[in-house]
C-alpha cells in the first residue's frame, strides 16, 4: 500500500511540475520570445502585461475615448474615438505593431500588399475560434466558418444572391422604402421642414427587407428575431476587451445563463421560420435565400441553416442601415454632392422607383455609398485571423497561432493607399473603379461578402427614392460620435431636419 501511496503521490507532483512548466510557457516564456523574434525584425509594441497582455490598457483607452468629447462634424477621423488603442499604438509605434489579447500575441497590419494577402489567402490564416457570444449572435454561417464547411456553404448560397435572383427582388425594396417614406410624409404633416432621427428608420427599413426579400416574412416575425438578436449583440459587444478564458464559457455564471436563455430564444424562432416554409406544401421552396437552403437539404443540416439565418438576419440589417445612415450625414454635410444625386436620380429614375437597368446607371450614388463605406465601414474591425503555421507576411516572419488584426477604420484612411486626402469626402476618387482595391469593408478576394450586391442596390433604391421626395440637413441636436457596437453607429442617431421637395 505504501508503495502504490507513494507511486500516486509522485506521479501528482510530476503532474503538477509539468503544468506548472506549460504554464510558465504560456504565460511568460512564449511572450518573451515572440516580443524578441518580431523586435528583431524592426516590429515592436505596447509591453506584454502578465496574463491580461494588453486588454487592461484597451480598456482604460476605450473608456476615456467613449467618455472624451464628441468630434467635430467636419472630421471623419474616427479611429481616436472607436479604436483609440489601435490609434495610439500605431502613432508609436508605425503602421504594423504587435500588441496582446491576454496571452494571444497579435499582429495589427496596415500596409495594402500585407492586408490582401491575410484576407485572400485564407488556407494560411484562417480566421480564429470566436467568443461565444458572437457565434451566438452570427452563427457558424459564411462569415465564421473555415475550410470545407465555409466552401461547401458558399457554393449552396451564392445562387440565392446572382443578379438573376436579385431583379425580382427589387420591387420589395421599393415598396419597403416607400412606406418609410410615406411615415416621414405622415411625421411633416405639412409642415415645411421636421427633425426625424433617422438611423432607426434604417434599421426598421433593412429589417423588413432582408425578412421579405431573404426569407418571405411580414414584420411581426421579423421583428421577434431582430429583438432577439439586439440582446445578443449586447453581450457580444460587451465581452470585446475581456480576458480570454476558454473553460469560461461552460460556467454557470449569471451572464452566461442570460445569453444561453437569449440564443435559445433566437435559436426557437429560426427553427419556427424554417420548419413553417418546410411545410408549405409547394413544389420547391421558393427562390429566396430561404428557399435555396431548404433546397440545398440534406446538404443543409437544420442546425446550419439557423446560423446561416441568423448570420443573414444580421449582417443584412445592421451594416446596410448604418451605410445609409452614413451616408444620409455624409450628404446632409455636403449638400453639393447632395443636389447632384438629386439631379442624377430624377434623370435616370424620374419619379418611378429604380429597377435593375436604372440602378447600374446611378452611378455617382454609387460612388458615395463606396466612400461612406470608406470613411465609415460598418464594420470596423474584421474578424480576427491566426497564422496556422508558421508564414511570411509582407515580409515577417510569423510563428503559428500568431492572430493577425486588420481594421478597416485604420486601412481605409492609410495615406500610402488612398493619398494626403484619405481622411477627407471625395466620392470620385471611385470613379471608373478606382482605388477600389484599396477598400476592404466588404473584405476582398474569394471571402469577399455574399451580399454586397444585395447591400448596394437596396441601399441605392432607398437612397434615390428619398432623394426624390425630400431634402435634408443635419439637426443641431446631431451629436458627432461614432461607436463601435459590433457595427459601426451614431451613439446619439442621427437626427436630421427634413424638408419634403
Amino acid at each position: 500500500m505504501e508503495w502504490w501511496v507513494a507511486a500516486a503521490v509522485a506521479a501528482a507532483v510530476v503532474a503538477a511540475v509539468w503544468a506548472a512548466v506549460k504554464a510558465a510557457v504560456a504565460v511568460v516564456w512564449r511572450p518573451a520570445a515572440v516580443a524578441r523574434s518580431f523586435a528583431e525584425q524592426g516590429v515592436r509594441g505596447p509591453p506584454y502585461r502578465l496574463l491580461w497582455g494588453c486588454l487592461g490598457e484597451m480598456k482604460a483607452l476605450d473608456a476615456a475615448a467613449s467618455a472624451g468629447p464628441d468630434l467635430d462634424i467636419s472630421s471623419h477621423d474616427i479611429a481616436p474615438k472607436i479604436l483609440p488603442f489601435y490609434h495610439r499604438w500605431q502613432l508609436q509605434y508605425g503602421g504594423t505593431f504587435l500588441y496582446w489579447a491576454g496571452t494571444q500575441p497579435r499582429l495589427f497590419v496596415t500596409e495594402p500588399e500585407a492586408v490582401k494577402q491575410v484576407l485572400t489567402e485564407f488556407s494560411v490564416f484562417p480566421k480564429e475560434e470566436v467568443r461565444p457570444s458572437v457565434a451566438a449572435l452570427l452563427g457558424r454561417g459564411l462569415v465564421l466558418a473555415e475550410g470545407r464547411l465555409w466552401r461547401r456553404h458558399r457554393r449552396l448560397l451564392s445562387p440565392a444572391f446572382a443578379a438573376a435572383k436579385l431583379r425580382p427582388q427589387l420591387p420589395a425594396m421599393a415598396a419597403c422604402a416607400a412606406a418609410m417614406l410615406d411615415r416621414w410624409a405622415a411625421e411633416l404633416g405639412g409642415a415645411a421642414q421636421a427633425e426625424i432621427e433617422v438611423d432607426s428608420h434604417f434599421l426598421r427599413l433593412t429589417g423588413d427587407i432582408i425578412a421579405r426579400a431573404a426569407f418571405g416574412l411580414g414584420p411581426p416575425d421579423a421583428e421577434l428575431v431582430f429583438h432577439a438578436q439586439s440582446e445578443l449583440q449586447r453581450f457580444a459587444f460587451s465581452s470585446t476587451l475581456d480576458l480570454p478564458f476558454p473553460a469560461a464559457r461552460f460556467l454557470p455564471t449569471p451572464g452566461n445563463l442570460r445569453l444561453w436563455r437569449q440564443e435559445r430564444r433566437l435559436r426557437r424562432l429560426l427553427q419556427g421560420i424554417i420548419r413553417r416554409r418546410m411545410a408549405g406544401g409547394a413544389a420547391g421552396h421558393g427562390e429566396d435565400l430561404l428557399g435555396v437552403m431548404l433546397d440545398a437539404t440534406p446538404s443543409l443540416s437544420m442546425d446550419e441553416m439557423v446560423d446561416e439565418c441568423k448570420t443573414f438576419f444580421f449582417a443584412g440589417h445592421e451594416t446596410t442601415a448604418h451605410l445609409l445612415t452614413w451616408t444620409v450625414f455624409l450628404l446632409a454635410t455636403h449638400p453639393d454632392w447632395q443636389r447632384g444625386l438629386r439631379a442624377e436620380a430624377a434623370a435616370v429614375c424620374g419619379a418611378a422607383a429604380p429597377g435593375a437597368e436604372e440602378l447600374g446607371r446611378l452611378r455617382e450614388a454609387g460612388m458615395v455609398l463606396l466612400e461612406a463605406a470608406r470613411l465609415y465601414s460598418p464594420v470596423a474591425v474584421l474578424p480576427v485571423r491566426r497564422a496556422a503555421a508558421a508564414a511570411t507576411l509582407g515580409g515577417l516572419r510569423v510563428a503559428a497561432g500568431t492572430a493577425v488584426t486588420v481594421a478597416p477604420a485604420v486601412v481605409q484612411r492609410s495615406a500610402a493607399a488612398w493619398g494626403a486626402d484619405a481622411g477627407e469626402f471625395r466620392p470620385e476618387r471611385f470613379l471608373e473603379g478606382g482605388a477600389g482595391g484599396g477598400l476592404v469593408a466588404f473584405s476582398v478576394g474569394a471571402r469577399a461578402c455574399v451580399g454586397r450586391e444585395f447591400a448596394m442596390a437596396e441601399a441605392k433604391v432607398a437612397l434615390a427614392m428619398m432623394l426624390r421626395r425630400f431634402s435634408w440637413g443635419l439637426s443641431p441636436k446631431y451629436r458627432h460620435s461614432p461607436q463601435r457596437y459590433v457595427t459601426l453607429r451614431p451613439r446619439f442617431g442621427l437626427p436630421v431636419l427634413l424638408r419634403p421637395l
